[in-house]
């Protein structure tokens, strides 16, 4: 380790310094507890009045090593008092970084199918697993197709692909609250909608969601995964990956729906 003021060619005492393992910075919340991390962040700031704010890390760290392992599960470690609570800090970013390979796997596969009864029966057979969930939904609204007929439809397109009416889909993703749904939202949930997730409904504890633009002309598209897992998706992890493929999935959709 370089001493951080000797990397600045700073004098001793120029630099506020606040030190911890892995030098992470947790999550705000002022809930009148013991905060040491934000207390030193908001000493610097409000009272000592630095312009920078620096987080320097250093290689072969520790604390990054010990908080992968405890993410995937692997350390060897004795159970901590403190340590494991606060290494878990690093928990949705280890997710996100884990989910990368999956989620370009799981693109290519979508792309893999030739004609729109392939890309049906991958919906119906393989889609779930190319992304390591348990279960996942394609809402379409058509607002032009009777009720009577949907039945029919659903046995054609098969579980994996849900009709819903005109508006439905932007009031599932607000959960009726009058607001512009955003791209990608990721919940936690006491159970599923019977109505698209069926004999799983009752069994899932979280959900993301992907809205779809599916060219003009066209109503809006959903892109719903399913897991039983509570904090698969949590509002504070990172949708840059989500975004991807959901960008991907609405090209994959488009060629279907304009060249059949």
């Amino acid at each position: 380790r370089v001493h951080a003021t000797a990397m600045f060619g700073a004098d001793t005492g120029e630099f506020f310094i606040h030190t911890n393992i892995a030098n992470l910075i947790p999550p705000y919340k002022p809930d009148g507890d013991h905060h040491g991390t934000s207390a030193a962040v908001e000493y610097g700031v409000t009272t000592l009045e630095v312009s920078h704010l620096i987080v320097l890390g250093h290689s072969n760290c520790g604390g990054i090593n010990g908080g992968y392992h405890l993410c995937k599960g692997t350390e060897n470690q004795q159970k901590s008092i403190f340590v494991h609570k606060w290494l878990s800090i690093l928990e949705p970013a280890y997710k996100n970084i884990s989910t990368t390979f999956r989620v370009h796997s799981a693109i290519l596969e979508a792309l893999e199918p030739k004609t729109f009864s392939e890309f049906l029966n991958f919906l119906k057979t393989d889609w779930a697993n190319t992304l390591n969930i348990d279960t996942a939904r394609l809402c379409l609204e058509a607002p032009s197709i009777s009720q009577n007929d949907i039945p029919q439809l659903q046995m054609e397109f098969g579980p994996s692909v849900v009709f819903l009416q005109e508006g439905e889909i932007d009031h599932y993703i607000t959960l009726g609250q009058d607001s512009d749904p955003r791209p990608v939202t990721l919940r936690q949930i006491r159970k599923g909608a019977s109505n698209i997730y069926n004999d799983i409904a009752p069994e899932l504890r979280s959900e993301a969601l992907m809205k779809l633009d599916l060219g003009e002309g066209n109503s809006p598209g959903l892109l719903l995964l399913g897991s039983t897992n509570p904090d698969q998706f949590l509002p504070n992890m990172g949708t840059d990956l989500l975004v991807f493929y959901g960008s991907i999935f609405e090209k994959i959709m488009q060629r279907w729906l304009f060249n059949g």
